[in-house]
């Protein structure tokens, strides 16, 4: 009898405490939904004003990116909407040195129209057609004075933290005395901070737009301080009309150590400016501390851009060694005005015992011509080289190939990516080009094709992919050749 009735007393104080349990557990896990299968996914959309704006559907998407930046965890997914998003838009105190403060590992995608459902394929967003614009432009429309000294931040992130598909513009990195980072990299300020720490997130799809920082990286800077090491992995980007008073008007390598990446796959550098005394890398600026480094360079276009040393590429060795590979890509139009124009110190210049490794490219004024490379005299026939190049920052220079273009069919297929800068197929005819643009027309066509609907990226073969000028076709560059 006392054993059935501990049994029945023990039962019962079981089922009391799994009560009490789920009493307090349930409030807790409400809402909480775990997902069938991927990481979870928030959604940002600036037009979602009718919805409960908690981030879960398109929706009831967050309205603005800081919310979902301040909710995401480890291996979560945020997708953004069409727009322009800045990152004190929704607050009442305008600060000068908020930023999009991107934590590690985790996955920021734009280019979205705002009805994707989760298993949508990332590689059909249109960035033309969906821009979605990271802006600086926090205070007076218009006026920089009052913009983000940076516009994104990342600080001791793995290449888990990607960010793909965004224009990031209008930062104003032009404060000396507070901190590094608010007179560094006004697009992006990348930071790797303390002895033995990272920093090497990978960037996708995006452009880095008319960006002002008054030390370096005006576009994005890769900073290491306290023994820190930055890096990064670029693929199919843009930086265009930036402008720095120091190093890389577009893109800024502080410190490299063997430790980590510098990669850069289909990137050009358009129209940047390195505009000073002691300006050097007018597109980009990398420097090595230690280490054997050998960064990557594959189909990038380096073209327009200006600065007193190295207009298109400025390497610097402070210790160990540096020795980029440069495959399948064009330096043309850059100038370092410190040198005669047609110098090839303006395209790449080096010091410190830096050196690079070419093959299949175009350097202007060089005589390389081992290794699959172009005479440097050879006219690339580029869409739209800046005539003047003290005319930067600008964002007139085009980078596209004209049908008669030398670049067309003249790379190597080692290494290449699936897509160009614009996301679009390489490999068309068989052998990639040089350059950061694949030719997708048919080199023997006498039909220029124009169509105002059509996208930016068009080159004027078919109605697919037709100018959207008239301008374009009638552009007399067009003609060379013919």
């Amino acid at each position: 009898m006392n054993l059935k009735t501990n049994l029945k007393a023990r039962i019962a104080a079981f089922h009391f405490l799994l009560f009490t349990l789920l009493i307090i557990l349930v409030p807790l896990l409400k809402g909480f939904a775990i997902p069938a299968s991927g990481p979870v996914i928030l959604y940002v959309d600036a037009d979602a004003t009718a919805g409960s704006n908690d981030g879960t559907t398109w929706a009831n998407a967050y309205v603005d990116l800081q919310s979902a930046l301040a909710a995401v965890h480890a291996d979560c997914d945020i997708w953004v909407a069409k727009g322009t998003y800045k990152p004190t838009i929704y607050t009442s105190i305008i600060s000068r040195s908020e930023s999009f403060n991107i934590p590690d590992s985790v996955r920021v995608y734009g280019g979205f129209a705002g009805n994707e459902i989760a298993s949508y394929n990332l590689d059909l967003r249109d960035f033309n057609v969906n821009t979605t614009i990271l802006s600086g432009d926090i205070g007076v429309v218009g006026s920089t004075s009052d913009n983000s000294y940076n516009v994104i931040k990342t600080s001791n992130v793995t290449d888990k933290n990607i960010v793909d598909g965004f224009t990031i513009r209008d930062g104003n990195a032009n404060y000396e005395s507070v901190s590094i980072f608010n007179d560094n990299g006004a697009g992006w300020y990348n930071e790797a901070s303390g002895s033995g720490k990272m920093s090497n997130p990978r960037v996708r799809n995006c452009i880095f737009l008319e960006n002002f920082a008054d030390h370096g990286g005006a576009g994005m800077s890769n900073y290491g301080t306290s023994l820190g090491e930055a890096g990064a992995i670029l693929e199919n980007c843009v930086f265009e009309g930036n402008l720095t008073s120091g190093l890389g008007g577009g893109l800024y390598f502080s410190g490299l150590t063997d430790n980590v990446p510098c990669k850069m796959y289909n990137v050009a550098f358009l129209g940047n400016r390195s505009d000073s005394y002691s300006a050097f890398g007018g597109g980009c600026f990398i420097t090595n501390n230690s280490g054997n480094n050998m960064p990557e360079m594959l189909n990038c276009t380096f073209q327009s851009n200006l600065a007193r040393f190295g207009g298109g590429l400025f390497l610097r060795v402070l210790g160990g060694t540096l020795n980029p590979t440069i495959t399948n890509s064009v330096f043309w139009g850059n100038r370092a005005f410190a040198y005669d124009p047609d110098d090839v110190r303006s395209g790449i210049q080096s010091d410190g015992g830096a050196s690079f490794s070419l093959a299949y490219s175009l350097l202007q004024d060089s005589t390389i011509t081992s290794n699959g490379n172009i005479s440097g005299t050879t006219d690339p026939k580029l869409f739209n080289v800046l005539s003047n190049p003290f005319s930067t920052p600008s964002l007139k220079a085009d980078f596209r190939l004209l049908p008669c273009s030398p670049l067309i069919n003249a790379g190597t297929n080692t290494g290449i990516t699936a897509n160009d800068v614009y996301n679009k197929p390489r490999n068309i005819n068989g052998t990639v080009d040089i350059g950061a643009y694949e030719y997708r027309g048919n080199t023997s066509s006498t039909i220029i094709y124009v169509n105002k609907d059509a996208l930016n990226w068009g080159d004027g073969t078919s109605w697919l992919t037709a100018y959207n000028k008239i301008n374009e076709a009638l552009n007399p560059n067009y003609a060379l050749g013919f």
